[in-house]
């Protein structure tokens, strides 16, 4: 497990959580951040947007294979509404073609699995709303 410090945060009282969506409880455990500052919310399957909205998340790490769905079919319907345009969305998968599949859903990035650790981080890191540059995993 790696631990995530945001003491760095522009407005210590506005942390917002990063959401997981992922139906591999094995990759939640094995990717849940153990930071001391901030709020994890992760869910196995698909959730309704006006959930996932209602926990004003900074970013979402959303699997494109789910039981009841696609990440991608999520991402698309989150994306449309411009109210939710500003949420970053990274899809995971080991789909071939993920990197057209993200670009298609109006994702932010994507991570294709398998992948290490240092990958995942290296992408939440560059939406951390940092007070100075620290885009590295090494300034966590």
């Amino acid at each position: 497990m790696f631990e995530i410090d945001y003491s760095s945060y522009i407005d210590r009282n506005m942390r917002k959580p990063i959401v997981i969506i992922e139906d591999d409880q094995d990759l939640i455990n094995e990717i849940y951040p153990r930071g001391r500052n901030h709020e994890v919310l992760a869910y196995q399957d698909i959730q309704d947007i006006t959930t996932i909205v209602a926990n004003n998340p900074f970013l979402i790490l959303l699997d494109d294979r789910l039981t009841e769905g696609y990440g991608s079919t999520f991402c698309l319907a989150l994306k449309s509404d411009d109210r939710n345009i500003d949420i970053p969305v990274i899809l995971i998968s080991a789909v071939p073609n993920l990197k057209t599949v993200a670009e298609h859903c109006g994702a932010d990035g994507f991570i294709a699995k398998p992948f290490e650790l240092e990958q995942l981080v290296e992408v939440v890191v560059r939406f951390l709303p940092l007070t100075r540059d620290e885009t590295s995993p090494d300034a966590l």
